[in-house]
C-alpha cells in the first residue's frame, strides 16, 4: 500500500484513516476519520453507532465540503 511513505505531491492522491475510541458515561464512543495526505485535512467520518458499526446500512461517510 504506502509502504511508510505518507507524503503526497497533490491533494487526494493518498488518504490515510485511524479509528480510536473514548470511554464516556454512556460507553464506548468510536471515532474514525479520513485525512488526506497532501494537507493534512480531515476528509471524512463515518456516522458511528455503538460498538463502532456504520448507523446506516450503506455504511455512509459523512464528509467536509
Amino acid at each position: 500500500m504506502l509502504d511508510r511513505d505518507f507524503s503526497a505531491e497533490r491533494p487526494n492522491q493518498k488518504w490515510a484513516g485511524d479509528i480510536t475510541y473514548i470511554w464516556t458515561r454512556e460507553g464506548w464512543l468510536y471515532l474514525a476519520v479520513i485525512l488526506d495526505l497532501h494537507s493534512r485535512r480531515v476528509i471524512g467520518w463515518p456516522p458511528l453507532g455503538r460498538f463502532g458499526f456504520a448507523k446506516s446500512p450503506a455504511g455512509q461517510w459523512s464528509a467536509i465540503e
